[in-house]
């Protein structure tokens, strides 16, 4: 053994205990891949709801955070209808490799990371509310500038500096966030009138803004083997959108929210028969009572008490809650109707037939992606859906007829004992190509219809006349819908734009940036950053030209100029090095 000593002289030593301390207050940013997700909560309506930006949605660990009403009280406690909610996908590379990344129904262990890929900055959630956004909308539309940046406006993602691939050294401006391009340049613009919105289509100009909205970012991109699903990473990166609006006279948006996610294959190899799903962990009230069941033609899957009272839960007041899928993109092919095509009930614990419990394997969860049990077997109509050993017809979804009535396939019609329910909610995406993007949006709702002869046969007739209305709603350029007082908030921000020609140059510049223009008048011109500080200003009354002397940083600035007829043109500068 050799032992080397090493003599320090004191100033030595407090050198050296300096950087130690420095060094682990630094651990936390040289750990950030495996750093702890941040949660928020929205609550704006009846439903108070967290998510965390690894992708758990509504619960996480033992926390339930999908509560709403026992009752109508206006001061109802709340109880919770799910455990969790979590994201599963899968596919296969050129070469046949079989690519997973999933999460446990408790969103502990999971092969999901918060941030975006290749950046440890992003592992936080944005907020902003319908009042910021009006304000902003109002503040652009009074005079074409705004006056009052709202940081929660301005710092919105809609655009980041990212990196293209991990070695990349340099950075691209990309679209992350949504929102509302009132120029429609794909630019995220907030000082030309740009706010977050989700990104679905208006109809007819209505802006239909959300009490509140909230986003984030995660991903599924190690450099090691996945420690859920003991796959190999994916590369998919993940952007998702949860709002809400509070809508007291119209109790289906009041009782609803939406989720959008946005999946970008990042990696520089295609993906091939992809699936993307949610694993949904029911915990209706009491958890030890539920059935589920699916309307598949209106893509829409539901969780209802198998029995006449939810015991320490809901009690006799057991509402219906559904979650269906109403706008879908897959790839490059837009408006291909491929919302929920499998739905699929998960079992666990010991006392399930083999072959039909939890996967264990990258090759069981693919199975359920695919409308497969976990040892491959299709779901087949009858009974619980497994039958190994029988040559009956392979389904999509699970329980689909109504079960209020003795025939048909459902869970009563079938005998089984109410009790705990995981189901897989999966939509296939056939071939994603490197660097593209596919999304699906879902709307988690619930009613009570305590009132109807049969409650629960009216809740899922209610529920198929709400998934038609919201998809012509999202769809539909109908400008005879009708829509709630709450819904619509606002027209189409127009953009102040003027055909009349102002020459500038050199744009980009370094330092010195000429305005002229022949026939107009020009009395004030304001240069801005894009915090909204003025950065440079000038006026006079009888100009048609200016010449700024600038020293600034490189950057976007927004030029503003105030003609003499009171109208007001914006132009974006680039100021070089």
């Amino acid at each position: 053994m050799l032992i080397v000593n090493f003599l320090y002289k004191p100033f030595q030593i407090k050198r050296i205990m300096k950087n130690l301390y420095l060094l682990l207050c630094l651990l936390p940013a040289l750990s950030a891949p495996g750093q702890a997700p941040v949660s928020e909560t929205i609550h704006v309506n009846s439903i108070e709801a967290k998510v965390w930006s690894n992708g758990a949605f509504f619960g996480y660990n033992n926390e339930r955070s999908f509560k709403i009403p026992v009752s109508e009280e206006e001061d109802s406690v709340k109880v919770a209808v799910f455990r969790s909610v979590v994201p599963w996908m899968g596919g296969y590379d050129d070469f046949g490799n079989l690519k997973i990344a999933c999460a446990s129904p408790t969103g502990i262990t999971t092969d999901f990371l918060p941030g975006i890929m290749w950046h440890n900055e992003f592992n936080q959630i944005w907020r902003v509310t319908k009042e910021q956004i009006i304000g902003h909308i109002q503040d652009w539309q009074d005079n074409g500038i705004i006056d009052n940046p709202i940081p929660a406006i301005i710092n919105w993602p809609g655009m980041l500096m990212l990196h293209s691939y991990p070695s990349d050294t340099t950075f691209v401006n990309t679209k992350v966030a949504p929102f509302y391009d009132s120029n429609f340049n794909n630019v995220y613009e907030p000082l030309l009138g740009d706010f977050p919105h989700p990104d679905i289509l208006g109809v007819q100009g209505v802006i239909r803004i959300p009490d509140e909205m909230l986003f984030f970012a995660f991903h599924d991109y190690t450099d090691s083997t996945h420690p859920y699903s003991h796959s190999k990473k994916m590369g998919m990166q993940i952007f998702c959108t949860v709002w809400a609006y509070s809508c007291p006279e119209d109790d289906f948006f009041n009782n609803s929210i939406f989720v959008n996610w946005e999946c970008w294959n990042r990696m520089q190899d295609p993906i091939d028969s992809l699936h993307i799903g949610f694993l949904m962990n029911i915990e209706l009230g009491n958890s030890n009572d539920n059935f589920i069941g699916s309307i598949p033609e209106q893509h829409i899957f539901y969780t209802y008490n198998g029995d006449s009272i939810d015991e320490n839960g809901f009690e006799e007041n057991t509402p219906l809650v559904s979650v269906f899928t109403f706008n879908a993109y897959a790839g490059t092919e837009p408006n291909i109707d491929i919302a929920m095509e499998y739905f699929m009930p998960i079992n666990s614990g010991n006392n399930v037939p083999a072959g039909s419990g939890y996967p264990q394997s990258p090759q069981g969860f693919y199975n359920y992606l695919t409308g497969h049990w976990s040892n491959g077997t299709p779901l087949r109509e009858g009974g619980n859906g497994f039958h190994p050993n029988e040559n009956l017809p392979a389904v999509r979804c699970v329980y689909p007829d109504n079960p209020t009535v003795t025939t048909g396939w459902s869970e009563p019609a079938a005998g089984n004992n109410p009790g705990q329910r995981m189901a897989l909610v999966s939509v296939p995406t056939s071939r994603m190509n490197p660097n593209t993007r596919t999304f699906r949006t879902f709307c988690y709702s619930w009613l009570r219809q305590n009132d109807a002869l049969n409650p629960l046969s009216t809740a899922i007739d209610v529920i198929q006349q709400k998934s038609n209305y919201l998809s012509d709603l999202w769809t539909s350029w109908d400008s005879g819908l009708e829509y709630p007082d709450c819904f619509v908030a606002s027209s189409a921000p127009s953009v102040f734009q003027n055909e009349e020609e102002i020459k500038i140059w050199p744009n980009p510049s370094t330092s010195i940036l000429q305005v002229s223009s022949p026939d107009l008048i020009m009395k004030k011109i304001v240069l801005l950053d894009v915090s909204g500080k003025t950065c440079y200003e000038q006026s006079n009354a009888n100009n048609s030209q200016y010449i700024l002397h600038l020293s600034l940083p490189p950057g976007l600035y927004f030029l503003t100029i105030d003609l003499e007829n009171n109208t007001r043109i914006v132009r974006k500068i680039i100021i070089t090095p």
